[in-house]
């Protein structure tokens, strides 16, 4: 009897935890140089961690990366049904996130002006559907003398833990996902042998 509450009493503590709020203040920027900072909050503000951001300079040249990794992603990606479980856990996930402030600073500029116009004129309806939240304020600066793009992002967000857990163990037990882990984990075995 006692194991059973110390099981409750854990199982308890656990729902507890994951029941306090996190909040998330970032600030993002890519231009020439690319800097990125986060604060994690619990405990409504009490307790921040902050997550070093890397900066990183932006010289036109592609990143090196693996091949065998991009085409082993590509090929997870080409899975029947798995694009669809990405995007249904995306849209439950940012459902369960409460946006407290979001600042988006875009400056956006191609070598001829008629074309800067044209990409403006493209980018103005998306912003006009931001702009209608009270949370979230888009600005698009059009730069009509040099090819550039630069863009910032400062928000911050709130979400429960434990509203998270019923999407993510959905997608995690979903059978196409289970059918995909299993394959990977199968290749990579006989890869291995």
């Amino acid at each position: 009897m006692l194991a059973l509450y110390i099981v409750g009493g854990i199982a308890f503590l656990i729902l507890l935890i994951l029941s306090i709020p996190v909040d998330v203040a970032f600030d993002l920027h890519f231009g020439e140089q690319a800097k990125s900072k986060a604060r994690v909050g619990w405990m409504l503000g009490l307790v921040w961690k902050d997550i070093a951001g890397k900066e990183r300079k932006h010289d036109g040249k592609p990143a090196k990366k693996g091949r065998r990794g991009m085409r082993s992603m590509l090929s997870l990606l080409r899975t029947a049904g798995l694009p669809g479980r990405i995007l249904t856990l995306g849209k439950r996930v940012l459902s369960r996130v409460k946006i407290q402030q979001m600042d988006a600073d875009i400056r956006i500029g191609l070598d001829d002006p008629a074309d800067t116009g044209t990409l403006y004129s493209l980018f103005w309806p998306a912003v006009a559907c931001f702009q209608r939240t009270k949370h979230v304020v888009v600005t698009v600066n059009p730069s009509f003398d040099e090819a550039v793009l630069e863009f910032s992002l400062r928000g911050r967000i709130r979400f429960l833990p434990i509203r998270m857990v019923g999407p993510i163990v959905g997608f995690a037990l979903s059978p196409v996902v289970l059918r995909t882990a299993g394959s990977t984990v199968v290749s990579r075995w006989t890869r291995r042998r």
